[in-house]
């Protein structure tokens, strides 16, 4: 198990990859497969298999917006509580809230750069809100 405070064992990624790296060299073995230009094909095939796939990324753009969704969502909710919202702040709000929702509405597998460019832009402000518990 991976401990983030002493770093004493693997990640779960690295895990992982050694897990795929056994299973791979175990396929092989069992088909009796020795040559040195299998070994190279098994490691192109590992390689490919842990990274991260289109599906996997636009899931974390999706999950990024979601967070900041919901910031607004509950800032909304709490300043609607007040005994004098402010009307002009709450209107604001929702109109950004808006634009992340038609933001989240447009993703997709095939548009990589957006969501690069979604988890570039957006990913600081949801991990800094996510990181304070919040």
């Amino acid at each position: 198990m991976y401990n983030r405070i002493s770093r004493d064992t693997e990640s779960p990624i690295q895990e992982d990859k050694n897990h795929i790296n056994r299973n791979a060299i175990a396929a092989r073995d069992s088909t009796g497969s020795k040559s040195g230009a299998g070994d190279n094909n098994d490691q192109q095939e590992v390689s490919k298999m842990i990274q991260p796939s289109e599906t996997h990324r636009l899931e974390i753009a999706q999950d990024v917006l979601s967070c900041l969704i919901a910031l607004r969502s509950e800032s909304i909710f709490y300043e609607r509580k007040k005994v004098q919202p402010n009307a002009e702040i709450i209107s604001l709000w929702k109109a950004e809230r808006n634009s992340l929702f038609d933001l989240t509405r447009s993703l997709n597998c095939i548009d990589r750069d957006t969501i690069e460019n979604v988890i570039a832009t957006y990913g600081p402000s949801a991990r800094a809100l996510f990181d304070s518990g919040k």
